[in-house]
C-alpha cells in the first residue's frame, strides 16, 4: 500500500474516500491534490524499484535479460506515474523531484532507444526552468529584504536581471519542444 503524505508538511494522511480529489491536511491545514500525490508516490516507488534492480545488476557486473526487463518495466511505470503527477499541481519540492526522476528515466530510455533525444532534452529543460525560477524567486526575496552589503546586492541585482531574461527564453524553448514531440503537460 502506498502512503499518501501531505504535499507541504509530509504528514501521513488517513484513509481516503474513493471520490476524494482534494484533501485538507489535518496537521497544517493546507489543501493538496490527492491524485497528484498518489501518482507521485507510485512513480517514486517504481523508480526506486527500478534503480535497485539496476544497482544490483551493476554490482554483479552481469545483467540478466529478465532483470533488465523488470528494470525497464519499473521505469516505464514510474515514467507514466510521474507524468500524471505533474499534470496536477505538485508543490515545488515534489515537482523538482519528479522532474529529476523523469530526466533520469529518459536518459536511461535513450540508451535503449525508447524515447527520442528531444523528449529527453524536454525533461532536462523543465528541470533547468524549475531551478532557474526558484533562484529568481529567492533573489527577489533577498533584494526586497534589502539584506547583504553593497557588493552582494550588486551581484544579486546582476544575477536577477540575467534570470529575468533567461526565464522567458527557457519557457519558449520548452513550448517549442512540446509542440515538436506532440504532448503538452
Amino acid at each position: 500500500m502506498i502512503r499518501i503524505l501531505c504535499a507541504y508538511c509530509e504528514t501521513e494522511t488517513a484513509d481516503l474516500a474513493d471520490e476524494e480529489t482534494v484533501r485538507t491536511c489535518a496537521a497544517c491545514g493546507r489543501e493538496f491534490s490527492v491524485a497528484a500525490q498518489e501518482a507521485y508516490a507510485r512513480g517514486q516507488a517504481y523508480y526506486t524499484a527500478g534503480l535497485e534492480i539496476e544497482r544490483e545488476a551493476q554490482a554483479r557486473k552481469k545483467k540478466a535479460s529478465s532483470e533488465m526487463t523488470d528494470m525497464i518495466r519499473y521505469y516505464s511505470r514510474a515514467y507514466s506515474g510521474l507524468r500524471v503527477a505533474l499534470k496536477d499541481d505538485l508543490p515545488g519540492m515534489y515537482r523538482a523531484d519528479a522532474l529529476m526522476m523523469l530526466a533520469e528515466i529518459t536518459r536511461r530510455f535513450l540508451k535503449h532507444e525508447m524515447v527520442s533525444p528531444l523528449e529527453s532534452k524536454y525533461w532536462t529543460q523543465r528541470i533547468t526552468y524549475c531551478t532557474t525560477e526558484e533562484e529568481y524567486e529567492h533573489l527577489q526575496q533577498r533584494l526586497a529584504a534589502r539584506s547583504g552589503n553593497f557588493l552582494q546586492r550588486g551581484h544579486w541585482r546582476l544575477r536577477y536581471g540575467q534570470l529575468k531574461r533567461a526565464l522567458p527564453k527557457l519557457k519558449e524553448e520548452i513550448a517549442k519542444i512540446e509542440q515538436e514531440i506532440a504532448f503538452v503537460e
